[in-house]
């Protein structure tokens, strides 16, 4: 998980101040007769929820962005009818706040989990990602060499997986090693006569361990020049975006 990733994830709890925010307007009751019982059970209820759903998402668990994007909209869409019926200013600048604040965290969310380390494209029905034609990853490790198919490249990382076909896993010579989030990977990519080494991290492993989102280091300026030559290679082929 990046830092940001982290940091959206820590603040999907803050919706939990909101709705205590949000209780003690729907109330109307003076700030020395607060509902303090109704505020916390909310506030911890909500942060809870949020927090678990914002877990999911990261984990890329796709009905979870769905179900928190729900959330969201029921919560403020409700809010804002009673404010229109009540013709509260209070809790008409609730929503406003509100509405901005989950904006902000959703898109957060949907940039940070559209990344070629973070999603490999895959759908429920397929048995593994489709790989971009031509382009080969291996992995450098304890003397030996662990060969990847790659299903997404950009600027940023790229998701590879083992390639799972019968005759290949038949074949190899290789055991896979499994992935470890702290680790620091050698990689080499190869896209038909351009070739690169570089350094990444894993940054969101499958659960099966059979690909990984790997980020690549962003304190190497040379490496970050490297990959941006082969993504321009591939974006001259079509094959990045």
């Amino acid at each position: 998980m990046t830092k940001r990733l982290r940091r959206t994830v820590a603040g999907a709890v803050l919706l939990g101040p909101f709705a205590g925010w949000g209780v003690f307007l729907w109330h109307g009751a003076p700030w020395w007769n607060l509902p303090r019982t109704s505020m916390l059970l909310w506030s911890v209820g909500v942060s809870l929820w949020s927090l678990a759903l914002a877990v999911w998402i990261a984990k890329g668990r796709r009905w979870a962005f769905g179900a928190l994007s729900g959330f969201l909209l029921i919560w403020i869409a409700s809010v804002a009818v009673v404010a229109g019926i009540r013709s509260d200013y209070w809790l008409s600048l609730f929503v406003v706040a509100l509405s901005g604040y989950a904006y902000l965290l959703l898109n957060s969310f949907w940039k940070e989990t559209r990344k070629s380390h973070s999603d490999p494209l895959i759908r429920w029905y397929q048995g593994e990602p489709r790989s971009i034609p031509n382009l080969i990853c291996r992995w450098s490790h304890s003397g030996s060499m662990e060969d990847f198919r790659v299903a997404r490249f950009d600027r940023d990382g790229a998701f590879v997986f083992h390639d799972a076909r019968p005759e290949n896993l038949a074949t190899t010579k290789v055991q896979p090693q499994k992935f470890k989030s702290s680790q620091k990977m050698k990689l080499k990519f190869s896209f038909e006569d351009h070739s690169i080494d570089c350094s990444a991290e894993p940054v969101a492993i499958s659960p099966s361990n059979h690909g990984v989102g790997v980020r690549f280091s962003s304190q190497d300026a040379a490496d970050l020049k490297r990959v941006g030559d082969l993504f321009e290679a591939m974006k001259g082929r079509g094959y990045a975006e």
